[in-house]
């Protein structure tokens, strides 16, 4: 715990200067701390990616942007100094129950971040996407070696360039720094406007903590659109100014590049195509960033829109065309049904069927959604005013997108929180309640969240061995544990071709490739593609650091 406290120390060091120095490049004022170490995160982002393409992201890199941080506080120290005791000034007005929230949500996230990760996906690329970025940056048809390794996600190109890992493998937990500014946001704001007894719903954010405390252990790029997504919309709605409007599509582009699930959200900025100075923003900001991303996912996958199909690369790194199928299919049919796939001739209504069917959280979590979706429509919000009106008619066209493409419950989670935010507000503002029945429904949701350091079973994982959180001990106070849940895993070496490769023993699940030593790739799924399609990956040139490409050969077992 102590380690990582630190290690959120440095963050908030290197994202508040480069938040400022952001907002100075964009002609942005902002009257939230946490708006500007957003900005930060935003700036430090796109820095390291633009540093993956010439270099690893090492002590180097770190060191140079640390240095452009450290500049940036001195020479623009004025607003560093402002930034710094606004917050303060913020944190010092709340009510004492939300500061025993935030105190508590410290200790919680703390205790998270110090456990094992027990998200499914960490194991199966976030590790390993982190790990060769540390290594390599970005490497040509990195996507042909392991299919999952093709995302990239710009989040763990931030995670890669702060995690110190030529000092440590311990330290992967940006998201829990995420979770804790952004309750901050939530309070702070949420707080400064409410209205007697009309809470803001902003405020009902701790209801949802225990749901996305999940996602604070490990790298998920999902927390970020969980969290951020409900910020942006209260700077577009309380700030109709073109500082407003340039801020909310800042953070927009942003977890638009980093889960695509969430771009029929821009319908909310169209209004800005009308007046000129707002779309000349949104095209000098997000077109060299958008190209950015582009350039990445052509290295990466051959596919620039990735994991979209279109405009395919000629380069001989570009995954294979029917690998890339595979994935699709893989990601389609598992929002439909939690194992195997479905007739290519499956009805639609079939699939909803399975799909709302699935049973336990999945279920829970399907139908939840559509209920709060259905009753959204009638809270006072959305009758009362018209900017609200554009906002649910966004996210009711985001679910059916993914509705018909694939509908897993952590693609449109960011729909169900935001309608249960307006729900939950519209319902407790019409009861108007004594505060402290607010007060008992906020801390208890904060306190429900300490459930996750027992060994339980919460349903988020499909493979047996990754579905129960972690333990808590006492080491974790000094000593955070491994990124990895499964530290003591071995690993064998293999070759297929030119290719040596290290496979774990055991793995999780047929795509886990953990953490093992680069380049790592489970020997069964490269048999699997052998096997049913005749592919696989192969060296470029005489090291890994060339890159891989697709060799088609015979559709038979290796000997």
């Amino acid at each position: 715990m102590l380690p990582i406290a630190a290690y959120w120390i440095f963050l908030f060091c290197l994202f508040l200067p480069g938040g400022v120095l952001l907002k100075k490049i964009l002609g942005i004022t902002t009257h939230n701390t946490v708006l500007t170490l957003l900005m930060g995160i935003v700036f430090y982002t796109f820095g390291f990616t633009l540093t993956a393409f010439f270099f690893s992201l090492g002590a180097l890199s770190l060191g140079f942007w640390a240095g452009v941080a450290l500049v940036s506080g001195v020479v623009l120290r004025r607003e560093f100094v402002h930034d710094i005791k606004s917050l303060s000034n913020a944190v010092i007005a709340l009510p004492s129950y939300f500061k025993i929230l935030l105190a508590l949500l410290t200790v919680a996230l703390l205790l998270k971040s110090a456990q094992s990760p027990f998200i499914t996906d960490n194991e199966g690329y976030y590790i390993q996407t982190i790990k060769w970025l540390n290594e390599y940056g970005f490497v040509k048809g990195l996507g042909n070696l392991h299919m999952l390794f093709a995302q990239n996600s710009l989040w763990h190109v931030l995670q890669a360039g702060t995690n110190f890992s030529f000092l440590t493998g311990r330290i992967n937990d940006i998201n829990g720094f995420l979770f804790l500014i952004c309750a901050l946001y939530f309070l702070t704001e949420g707080h400064r406007q409410s209205t007697g007894k009309q809470l803001h719903w902003l405020l009902f954010m701790p209801v949802f903590f225990i749901l996305l405390i999940q996602f604070a252990d490990a790298p998920s790029p999902d927390l970020p659109l969980y969290l951020m997504l409900p910020i942006l919309l209260n700077v577009w709605l309380r700030d109709i100014s073109d500082n407003g409007f340039k801020t909310a599509f800042v953070l927009f582009i942003y977890l638009g590049l980093i889960k695509m699930t969430c771009l029929p959200l821009g319908l909310i900025f169209v209004t800005g195509f009308a007046k000129r100075k707002k779309l000349a923003f949104m095209l000098a900001y997000g077109l060299p960033v958008v190209a950015l991303w582009i350039v990445k996912n052509s290295i990466i996958s051959g596919y620039p829109l990735f994991p979209l199909p279109f405009f395919k690369t000629g380069a001989d790194w570009a995954m294979n065309g029917d690998v890339y199928d595979f994935v699709m299919r893989v990601t389609k049919d598992n929002g439909y049904v939690r194992k195997g796939f479905l007739p290519a001739d499956t009805a639609f209504f079939t699939k909803l069927t399975y799909w709302i069917t699935q049973g336990g959280l999945y279920t829970l979590m399907n139908a939840g959604t559509v209920i709060l979706l259905v009753a959204t429509p009638f809270t006072a919000f959305i009758r009362r005013q018209k900017p609200y009106r554009l906002i649910y008619m966004a996210l009711l066209v985001n679910f059916i997108l993914i509705l018909v493409t694939s509908p897993q419950f952590r693609y449109f989670m960011h729909i169900t929180v935001l309608c249960g935010l307006l729900c939950a507000a519209d319902f407790y503002n019409r009861l108007r309640p004594r505060i402290s029945f607010y007060k008992a429904i906020s801390l208890g949701s904060t306190l429900a969240m300490f459930v996750v350091f027992f060994n339980l079973d919460l349903g988020f994982a499909k493979s047996k061995m990754n579905k129960s959180t972690g333990q808590t001990r006492l080491s974790q106070l000094y000593l955070p544990e491994p990124k990895s849940k499964y530290p003591a895993m071995r690993y064998k070496k293999a070759r297929t071709g030119n290719l040596n490769y290290y496979s774990p023993v055991k793995a999780a699940y047929l795509y886990g490739s953990h953490d093992g030593p680069l380049p790592c790739v489970n020997e069964r799924m490269i048999e699997q593609f052998r096997n049913k399609y005749g592919v696989v990956p192969q060296l470029r040139g005489s090291t890994i650091s060339d890159g891989f490409y697709s060799k088609k050969i015979n559709k038979t077992p290796a000997p």
